[in-house]
């Protein structure tokens, strides 16, 4: 890799030559600002869209139709925790089908 050396120095040592970046003006910093948001905001959907397509839910939905939200233990008359330490006592879905997950 050449190197261009300043006047009068004899070697790379010396000190070579660099471009300093210049200072941007306030509207080249706005567009540049803009530009890398634009930027941002389309690999965000590029990301989503490629969640989505691997079959990942939006976080609304899951939350909605976790099972924390139908609190099934409220039923049976147990607390959360004592549901979960003992285990379902029926299939899940008779559970839905007697209407009592509410």
């Amino acid at each position: 890799m050449a190197v261009r050396l300043r006047p009068g120095a004899a070697s790379e040592g010396d000190g070579a030559m660099t471009r300093r970046p210049r200072a941007l003006t306030p509207a080249e910093a706005e567009a540049k600002a803009q530009r890398q948001e634009r930027r941002r905001l389309a690999a965000k959907g590029r990301s989503e869209r490629s969640r989505r397509a691997a079959g990942a839910i939006p976080r609304a939905t899951y939350e909605a139709n976790a099972l924390t939200q139908l609190k099934p233990w409220a039923a049976f008359g147990v607390s959360r925790a004592t549901w979960y330490r003992h285990g379902r006592p029926m299939p899940f879905s008779r559970l839905i089908e007697m209407g009592d997950a509410s």
